[in-house]
């Protein structure tokens, strides 16, 4: 924990790209989707990376190259591969769009500038947020409402208990050793989102019901976190006059700035918190 704070103070002193939280998150993405590709790790016959495995079953006659396709037991599969890489032009082509508001300097004329507004304003922070909140509703729950919870009576009298989650002892599949914890009923069963093509089709009600939930803390939250962390429309405002530019055609006053962020930011917030959370929920169930 401490080299992590460590790191991160690295990066925003500016011995880096972007921020500690960010760049951590995508080392940890980077090494599952590298580990996903080209691990030799044998699983069902063939290696449990997609791309070590393809070429496997291509020089291996009694494996059909069409089983890679859709793989059970939440092994990388290539619809997998092929849906990675889509979501991952999907996230670029969103990075890269913005809404730019013209500024000026007021003390020289003619020298102008724009201030850009991400279309992901607030970034994947929500779904951060929303995931935090999730793991501490599954860690409680298994505490509360978990197979050897003391809170458990005999068969039939743990209707309240049963409302708040049901959970069964699976294995952790993938090639991986040892059982986890997965909610099969109750509140927790739908807090958490479909594991695979096929969870989401044997229950899409379920599906469904998590996508709303979850797309609406997603932009709850991300509307806290813009008030909390510099970003509503007073504070861009503040930081606007105090550079010494102004909005060309209007009057240099942080109200009638904020008054003008107010119809971009706002809007930018709930697109951010809906599209980020669309793409999260694909990446988990695909």
């Amino acid at each position: 924990g401490l080299v992590i704070i460590l790191l991160d103070e690295l990066l925003q002193k500016g011995w880096g790209i972007g921020s500690g939280v960010s760049l951590f998150i995508a080392t940890g993405v980077a090494g599952q989707v590298f580990w996903s590709l080209f691990s030799f790790i044998e699983a069902d016959g063939v290696a449990r990376g997609i791309v070590v495995a393809f070429f496997q079953a291509l020089g291996n006659p009694e494996y059909d190259v069409g089983d890679l396709i859709l793989r059970s037991d939440r092994l990388p599969s290539l619809f997998g591969g092929i849906t990675t890489l889509v979501i991952f032009m999907i996230v670029i082509w969103f990075e890269s769009t913005r809404v730019e508001i013209p500024l000026a300097y007021k003390g020289y004329r003619g020298f102008k500038g724009k201030y850009p507004m991400k279309l992901l304003y607030v970034s994947n922070i929500p779904v951060i947020l929303v995931n935090a909140l999730y793991a501490n509703f599954l860690f409680f729950g298994q505490m509360i409402a978990g197979p050897n919870s003391a809170l458990r009576g005999p068969p039939g009298t743990n209707f309240w208990i049963n409302l708040i989650g049901v959970f069964e002892d699976v294995p952790a599949g993938g090639g991986a050793a040892g059982n986890y914890l997965i909610p099969t009923g109750g509140l927790l069963y739908f807090l958490s989102p479909p594991q695979g093509l096929d969870q989401l089709l044997a229950d899409p009600i379920r599906a469904i019901i998590y996508l709303a939930f979850f797309i609406f803390l997603c932009v709850m939250l991300g509307r806290v976190w813009v008030d909390v962390s510099g970003l509503a429309p007073r504070d861009i405002a503040q930081q606007i006059i105090d550079s010494g530019m102004q909005i060309p055609g209007f009057r240099s006053s942080d109200k009638i700035i904020e008054r003008i962020l107010k119809r971009y930011i706002p809007t930018l917030v709930i697109l951010n918190g809906f599209i980020i959370a669309i793409m999260s929920f694909f990446a988990d169930s695909l």
